[in-house]
């Protein structure tokens, strides 16, 4: 097997820790489409109480408190170099705005007047989706690029696209709030990581059951943060592959998320970005028996 069809076959990364992103497009269809309320942003500048001087890479973490007054997960940010950060926050689902947020406007006030929820679950975060900071595959943000549309598509099309053996040569997959290890409110059960081995229990398999897998496929399962909350890492990888090495490989190289990055733009021979592109990042290539 060439070095070249390895992984030419299919490239599926599976990031765990993320946000699901779909485009709804049967809901497109045969009516007018609507966006969601824009999102308004908070700025937030962290400083040392001492000195007054920006705090850079420090972590602002929320609480979100549900009507009955009681916790319902966390939610971090990260400061730039600057001690600086931002918020996205959608307009309110109620009639009314909260006297709690008395500057977020509702739905109606912001340009939806028909528009009321009860709740939120499952919402998407673009952060999580990196394909879309770039202005080539939204048409530089456009709502309607039929590019973003035809790329950025429901993880549902897959499970077609296994069994027709039409697989992308990289799909990137992220599970949803409650599939990801993230969240526990409004999911299946309250323990947020059984939420997560379920999905994959019932989700991985038929991907290493297709052809595209089996004829020199690979699958990059990925978390994106680690255990503590003020922690970059360590952070989780698996990889399968029938070019993996086999019986639970393991090695005490030193990897960072620029070393995934590495590895697949050597595997489709495009050139190296950022930190992939420094001799000190390692790929991955010691995982195989067989790499580019």
């Amino acid at each position: 097997m060439s070095g070249h069809r390895f992984l030419r076959s299919a490239v599926l990364f599976l990031v765990i820790a993320s946000t699901f992103f779909a485009f709804a497009q049967q809901d497109k269809r045969g009516r007018k489409y609507k966006a969601p309320p824009e999102t308004m942003k908070v700025d937030i500048l962290v400083v040392r109480a001492t000195n007054g001087k920006p705090i850079p890479n420090a972590a602002v973490i929320f609480h979100p408190v549900n009507e009955k007054g009681k916790t319902e997960g966390t939610m971090e940010l990260k400061t730039d170099l600057e001690g600086k950060t931002t918020l996205d926050v959608i307009p309110i689902g109620s009639t009314v705005r909260l006297a709690t947020l008395p500057d977020v406007p509702t739905s109606a006030e912001a340009g939806l007047p028909e528009f009321e929820a009860q709740g939120w679950n499952g919402l998407f975060a673009p952060k999580h989706v990196p394909m879309l900071y770039f202005s080539d595959t939204t048409d530089n943000g456009s709502t309607t690029s039929a590019n973003c549309i035809s790329h950025i598509v429901p993880y549902t099309n897959l499970a077609g696209d296994l069994s027709g053996n039409t697989v992308a040569h990289y799909n990137f997959i992220t599970p949803n709030l409650c599939d990801d290890m993230h969240n526990s409110s409004g999911c299946n059960s309250s323990d947020s990581i059984a939420n997560g081995d379920a999905w994959l229990s019932a989700n991985v398999p038929p991907i290493l059951a297709s052809q595209a897998y089996l004829n020199g496929g690979v699958l990059f399962i990925l978390w994106d943060e680690g255990t503590a909350s003020a922690s970059d890492g360590p952070v989780g990888l698996i990889v399968m592959s029938p070019l993996a090495k086999a019986n639970g490989y393991t090695n005490s190289i030193a990897y960072t998320h620029s070393s995934m990055l590495k590895s697949v733009e050597e595997i489709f021979s495009v050139p190296l970005l950022g930190d992939a592109a420094t001799a000190s990042t390692s790929d991955l290539a010691d995982f195989f028996t067989s790499f580019p």
